[in-house]
C-alpha cells in the first residue's frame, strides 16, 4: 500500500482539545512536537511502568531522552506521519500519533503519559479532535488503532471515541496480542 503525506502545514499550529466530560471545563491542545519539546516530564512520563507497558510500537524497556529524541526526529522526518504533543495548563502530559497514512486510512494512536490525568476523558479527547482535524485537512475518512488486548482504558477511550471493533480484530506482536479499532467518517 503506498504511504501519503502528511503536510504538517495544513494544520493549524494549536489543535484546540476540550474535553468530552462535562463537568471538566478544562481545554488542552495538541501541537506537532520538536525535538526541543522533550522534557523530563516526557522521559520520566514514558518510563513509568504503568505506561510503558501499553507502548506496542516499541520492546524498549526504559527510554533516554536521547531516545526519545531521536523517535520524535524519525517521526518529524516521515511524510507519512505526524506526533504531536498534548499540553495541559502549559504542560506536556501525552503525545497522539498518526503513522502510516495511506490512501485507505491512517494509524493513531495516543500515550497519555501523566496518570495523574488518566480516567478524566482526556484520552477521548484527544482522539475525537485529532480525527476530526485529520478529517478535515486531509480528507482522510478511516483511523485504525492498533491496542493490546489487555489494555481496558485505550480500548474504552477509542470506543468512546466512537472506534468499532474491526472485522480482522486480533494480530500477535512483540509483547501479546493486539486489537484493531477502526473508525470511519463516512459510516458515521
Amino acid at each position: 500500500m503506498t504511504n501519503i503525506k502528511l503536510d504538517n502545514h495544513l494544520l493549524p499550529s494549536q489543535i484546540c482539545v476540550p474535553n468530552i466530560a462535562s463537568e471538566i471545563l478544562e481545554i488542552g491542545y495538541l501541537k506537532i512536537l520538536g525535538t526541543s519539546d522533550v522534557d523530563c516530564s516526557y522521559v520520566n512520563g514514558i518510563n513509568n511502568p504503568k505506561v510503558s507497558r501499553w507502548l506496542i510500537s516499541s520492546s524498549q524497556k526504559k527510554f533516554s531522552k536521547d531516545s526519545i529524541i531521536s523517535y520524535v526526529e524519525a517521526n518529524n522526518n516521515d511524510p507519512s506521519s505526524l506526533l504531536f504533543g498534548f499540553y495541559l495548563n502549559g504542560q506536556l502530559r501525552g503525545t497522539a500519533r498518526l503513522h502510516d497514512a495511506n490512501l485507505e486510512y491512517v494509524n493513531i494512536g495516543v500515550a497519555v503519559f501523566d496518570v495523574n490525568i488518566w480516567g478524566k476523558s482526556w484520552a477521548p479527547s484527544i482522539i475525537i479532535s485529532l480525527c476530526d482535524i485529520t478529517q478535515k485537512c486531509f480528507n482522510i475518512v478511516t483511523f485504525k488503532a492498533g491496542i493490546d488486548i489487555h489494555n481496558a482504558a485505550s480500548i474504552k477511550a477509542f470506543t468512546k471515541a466512537g472506534f468499532k471493533r474491526a472485522s480482522n480484530a486480533t494480530v500477535q506482536y512483540k509483547k501479546g496480542t493486539a486489537l484493531f479499532l477502526i473508525k470511519n467518517f463516512v459510516d458515521n
